[in-house]
């Protein structure tokens, strides 16, 4: 596959809507991040907008018969946003209906330039971006929308729209999925990167390129657990098939080998003067959970035994602090 991106009427007139959710800000942050990946991955960029001249009159009836004046050529509501200008290879389509398909000329643009698939933000979602996407499916290039880069002054349609477009072929994914799919672990060549990008939207692996995704960090020292990288299907399966026999095996182990395969870890990673919370060190006038620690290390099997038993001590009569938001409550 290769994916264009299209940037649907985001233009001041339209961004300036008072009712639009997101606000125009998250809006244009969003789709900024999303235009920055494709031109770091050197994949084809469309701006799709609508032009209206009052010289030649081409504007929608209702617009006429509600005498609406709005992204009107060479009018600062005509113009994109800083953060979205166009670069001077990237190629403008107009518009003055709904969809970004409607003159013929982007579907053009997109078969020249070998494009078989397309992502689409902008405004709004139930009107032009929904235009425009079901206008690609049928032209038959694989559609996705950038959920938190679109925008819309009618929150139920918008709602509405979603559910009905993502019943059928149309995907939705956040921009950080879609950055995923761009985010190599070295320099790879744009060539390279828009395969990355072609394999995600097209819902395979991209074949050598097992890049580390998600770095999940302890929340008591901050240091890496785990990475999760990319994985095909098959691989996903016979790893749940794994977790779950070794689910069941744990669970079907003595007490005593599960506490000496785990306090000895937990030891050596616990904090030397207290347990911590969120990244904090308990205050001293809470005891009570550094004196449950230490009567559980205390009753600990050695990691070589696989016998022993444990004995519990009774609480203190204070309780143990709550933990919210990183603090002692």
């Amino acid at each position: 596959m290769k994916p264009a991106l299209l940037l649907v009427d985001l233009q001041n007139d339209y961004l300036c809507a008072e009712r639009l959710e997101p606000a125009a800000g998250e809006i244009v942050a969003r789709a900024a991040a999303l235009l920055d990946l494709w031109r770091r991955a050197g994949a084809p960029v469309v701006h799709v907008w609508t032009t209206v001249s009052r010289e030649a009159d081409r504007r929608m009836p209702h617009w006429v018969r509600a005498e609406r004046w709005i992204c009107v050529e060479g009018t600062e509501g005509h113009a994109t946003p800083l953060a979205l200008r166009r670069h001077a290879a990237e190629r403008v389509v107009h518009k003055t209906f709904f969809s970004g398909f409607g003159t013929g000329e982007l579907e053009r643009l997109l078969r020249t330039a070998g494009c078989d698939a397309v992502v689409i933000a902008g405004v709004h979602e139930h009107g032009c971006v929904r235009a425009t996407a079901l206008d690609a499916y049928q032209a038959g290039f694989a559609v996705w929308i950038a959920e938190d880069a679109i925008g819309s002054d009618d929150p139920l349609h918008a709602a509405v729209t979603r559910r009905y477009l993502g019943a059928r072929a149309i995907r939705y994914a956040p921009v950080e999925a879609i950055a995923r799919s761009l985010r190599p672990a070295s320099t790879p060549s744009a060539s390279r990167r828009i395969a990355r990008l072609a394999s995600w939207i097209g819902g395979r692996e991209a074949p050598g390129d097992r890049d580390a995704l998600l770095v999940h960090a302890s929340p008591v020292s901050g240091e890496p657990v785990w990475e999760m990288s990319e994985a095909g299907p098959e691989e996903v399966a016979r790893a749940a098939r794994d977790a779950a026999r070794a689910q069941a095996s744990w669970e079907s182990a003595p007490l005593a080998t599960r506490v000496a395969v785990i306090v000895p870890s937990w030891r050596a990673r616990a904090p030397s003067s207290g347990p911590r919370c969120s990244g904090r060190r308990i205050p001293s006038r809470f005891p009570a959970a550094s004196t449950r620690r230490r009567a559980i290390d205390r009753s600990a099997p050695s990691p070589s035994s696989r016998r022993g038993t444990i004995r519990l001590r009774s609480r203190p009569a204070r309780s143990s602090p709550r933990c919210s938001s990183g603090t002692a409550s």
